[in-house]
């Protein structure tokens, strides 16, 4: 086969973070937060519903495309808040 053959194959994708680096350190921070939430579980009340501008982000339609890093991490951040309230210590109370 010559390269001419090859240029309809696209090239490989992949999931793999383009800079290894930056996901770790983004993931570090992510981690950071959720143990942090996790730290103050038992502060504040049981359940805390999620607020209506945050159910209006999740009845858009998917984007077709990816939205970044940042912006994942943005939304993940903004739930921790409103987690699934059988992680507090009053729970079964």
């Amino acid at each position: 086969m010559n390269s001419s053959q090859y240029a309809s194959v696209p090239l490989e994708q992949t999931l793999d973070p383009a800079d290894w680096n930056a996901f770790r350190a983004q993931a570090h921070r992510l981690l950071d937060a959720s143990i942090d939430r996790m730290e103050r579980y038992s502060e504040g009340p049981v359940w805390t519903p999620l607020p209506p501008y945050i159910q209006a982000d999740y009845q858009a339609p998917l984007p077709s495309k990816g939205i970044g890093s940042e912006a994942i991490q943005s939304h993940l951040t903004a739930l921790l808040p409103y987690g699934v309230g059988n992680t507090h210590p009053r729970f079964f109370g």
